[in-house]
């Protein structure tokens, strides 16, 4: 019989232990067999360690891996290192799989033969029980170009995150791309534009596969933290404006989206009282100022507001 292909699914956990048990599982007893679980625990304080390991002594397939606290970044980084699949995958240590996704996505690779990644549905479960789904359609996307626009624009279509995306190890020549860990807010967005730059074709699947849990106490839903997630935000976009420059046409595409955001940032930080993040994001805003106040397809009130902003630099 032939040997199937074997496909790594990677897992940063970091303090879920009450969500734990349903994510392990929820790969565990996937239809597709050949399926190994890297459970790295970034320096758990909860009992999360604990939980992994006694998955390990239930299942061969899964290998558990303890480091320390480093952030969501360096544990995706060593399951990349670590994994062995001709597939992988993210999952996040409190969401889930959908019975079966992998099963499907392995059997839509023969569909298209020549894709480097398939992208799937995702769903989301809110505390009430309420639901909302959001599908990519069912095609083979060559424009890659195109891809990344969507990527960056419809985060509810085939964007949705990492998670919702398996993809062929060999695409990578031996080298996927790893995550930038200087990153600590949208660093998964600046790390799938480098993917995209780095296959050439995706497919995508018309099913429900990932599972994602709204917690309000998760990090991307916290708001006590709004003025440091808003700087790691600039902060990876202005990395992604760096990775497209091999494609200049994308990246003045992607400039004249994202600089009226750090034109309209500083003035939002003034209002919000973040001071320091204000006067960050006026250093950044005259980085690219000349590029600002002489776009085709800027706005002239974003140009008036940049050319202010930069005055008033001066006169400070």
């Amino acid at each position: 019989m032939k040997k199937r292909n074997l496909v790594s699914v990677i897992v940063p956990v970091y303090n879920t232990s009450p969500y734990l048990g349903r994510c392990i599982e929820s790969v565990l007893h996937q239809s597709y067999w050949d399926i190994e679980l890297l459970l790295i625990d970034d320096g758990s304080t909860d009992n999360s360690l604990e939980i992994c390991r006694h998955y390990q002594e239930l299942d061969s397939r899964v290998r558990v891996f303890h480091k320390e606290n480093g952030g969501v970044g360096s544990a995706r980084n060593l399951g990349i290192a670590q994994m062995r699949g001709d597939f992988f995958l993210f999952l996040d240590s409190d969401d889930a799989l959908a019975p079966n996704i992998i099963e499907q996505v392995m059997d839509a690779y023969t569909k298209f033969s020549d894709a480097d990644m398939i992208a799937f549905g995702w769903q989301k479960i809110f505390h009430d029980g309420s639901t909302e789904q959001y599908l990519p359609g069912d095609a083979l996307v060559t424009e890659i170009g195109s891809g990344i626009q969507t990527l960056l624009t419809n985060y509810n279509g085939y964007g949705g995150g990492y998670p919702n995306k398996l993809w062929r190890t060999a695409a990578f020549g031996g080298n996927v791309p790893k995550y930038n860990e200087a990153l600590f807010y949208f660093e998964d967005m600046e790390w799938m534009v480098r993917m995209f730059l780095a296959i050439h074709s995706f497919g995508c699947l018309d099913s429900i596969g990932y599972l994602y849990y709204i917690r309000s106490d998760s990090t991307t839903f916290r708001t006590d933290n709004a003025a440091r997630k808003e700087q790691g935000y600039h902060a990876s976009a202005q990395q992604i404006r760096a990775d497209l420059a091999c494609q200049p046409e994308l990246a003045a595409w992607f400039a004249d989206r994202y600089y009226p955001e750090i034109v309209n940032g500083v003035l939002h930080a003034w209002k919000m009282g973040h001071s320091q993040l204000g006067r960050w994001l006026l250093c950044q805003m005259r980085r690219c100022r000349w590029e600002i106040l002489t776009s085709k397809h800027i706005s002239g009130k974003i140009k008036l507001r940049c050319a202010a902003l930069s005055l008033l630099f001066w006169i400070r």
